[in-house]
């Protein structure tokens, strides 16, 4: 897909890979799973993980809402945007939805996004599940070297 018309940068391959727990739904795990949704997307009005966090090479887990963890993946491609308008959003939606997988109830939340992050995903494939004691709403993690084993409950 060209890109070239959107502003944005991309990662460069650092010098240490960090882990990242993102948490999906069921619908979009279910299409991570089966290879149909090969990007992750993550919107947002002001700045917030994982945009500057994530670079190719990362390990990502997948949980389900309120479930296990499913899922684990590499980072293949990392794309940042920042100061974005509706009408990015729009072309994002245009080059990268068949992709991302997103309905349209997603794109009208999204709409007035200021920054995103697209992560091209490799290498995903079934792990567990296993049990994460995670008790806050945030729907994405970057993991501190062995937070993950910190994080699995010994209950499986």
């Amino acid at each position: 897909m060209d890109d070239s018309k959107l502003d944005h940068r991309e990662t460069s391959v650092p010098t240490r890979h960090r882990e990242h727990l993102a948490v999906f739904d069921k619908k979009m795990l279910a299409s991570l799973l089966e290879g149909k949704k090969t990007i992750e997307s993550r919107f947002s009005k002001n700045r917030s993980v994982p945009f500057g966090e994530v670079v190719k090479g990362d390990t990502i887990f997948f949980k389900q809402e309120s479930g296990p963890v499913v899922a684990v993946g590499t980072a293949a491609r990392v794309r940042y945007f920042n100061s974005l308008s509706s009408n990015d959003v729009d072309a994002i939606r245009r080059f990268f939805n068949g992709d991302l997988r997103a309905d349209d109830s997603f794109w009208e939340k999204k709409h007035d996004a200021t920054y995103a992050t697209l992560i091209d995903l490799t290498d995903v494939r079934p792990v567990g599940p296993t049990k994460i004691e995670k008790k806050d709403r945030r729907s994405w993690i970057v993991l501190d070297d062995g937070q993950i084993s910190d994080l699995v409950s010994s209950e499986r």
